[in-house]
């Protein structure tokens, strides 16, 4: 499992063998805002950011924000970053 430090992370994530570590991360975002832990409006940490907390590719995590964008559940806003929709 991996525990990242919630100033930056406000969400835990457990990486486990046999499934895609992009669909992983996507489930456990998705957890989080169910479980009100990632609230509407609030900032989501960068790909990079995440990629060094969890020591992913940031290929793999690109491709976790871009299913959570597709779902509706992240918004990119050039010049400011990613928001929880």
């Amino acid at each position: 499992p991996v525990a990242p430090n919630n100033d930056i992370l406000p969400f835990s994530v457990e990486l486990r063998a046999g499934q895609p570590a992009f669909e992983q991360l996507a489930y456990s975002v998705r957890r989080a805002v169910i479980g009100g832990m990632l609230t509407p409006g609030s900032r989501f940490p960068s790909v990079r950011t995440m990629s060094r907390e969890l020591r992913l590719h940031p290929n793999t995590v690109q491709k976790a924000v871009t299913v959570l964008v597709q779902e509706g559940l992240l918004q990119v806003h050039p010049g400011i970053g990613t928001v929880v929709a």
